[in-house]
This record gives structure tokens, sequence and C-alpha cells, in this order.
């Protein structure tokens, strides 16, 4: 693996807990020869539907999985 770095945004529909929405997780990642780290936070105010007052973050708990930590 080289040495890279990214950052992105992702906007998600789905259903959390019963609510339907949307929102937007912005991320970014390094990796450094054999790591990699990803992390990243939910856009504030861009949550719709039902998940209009999520907060939250994402970590990379897992290579290439973002885990989401959120409160609504």
């Amino acid at each position: 693996m080289g040495r890279a770095g990214y950052v992105a945004s992702e906007r998600v529909e789905g259903t959390l807990e019963d609510r339907r929405g949307t929102f937007v997780i912005q991320h970014s990642g390094l990796a450094d020869g054999t790591g990699q780290s990803s992390h990243g936070n939910i856009v504030p105010a861009s949550g719709t539907g039902e998940l209009v007052d999520i907060s939250g973050h994402a970590k990379e708990v897992q290579q290439e999985v973002l885990t989401l930590v959120y409160s609504l």
C-alpha cells in the first residue's frame, strides 16, 4: 500500500431507529505504508425527514468500514 490521503462527502439515505431520512457525512483518511485510518463527522443541519436532528461522527474500526456513532 502506498501513501495517500483523501477527503470525501457522502449523502446517506436510509432508516435509523425506525426513522427515515438523509444526512451527509464528511470524512477523510490517510494511508502510510501498511497502516490507514479514516474518521469523519455528520455535517451539522444536513439531516432531512425524520433524521433532521441527527448528529455524530464516523470512525474506521475495521479496514474500509466506517462505523457511525450518532444521536437523534
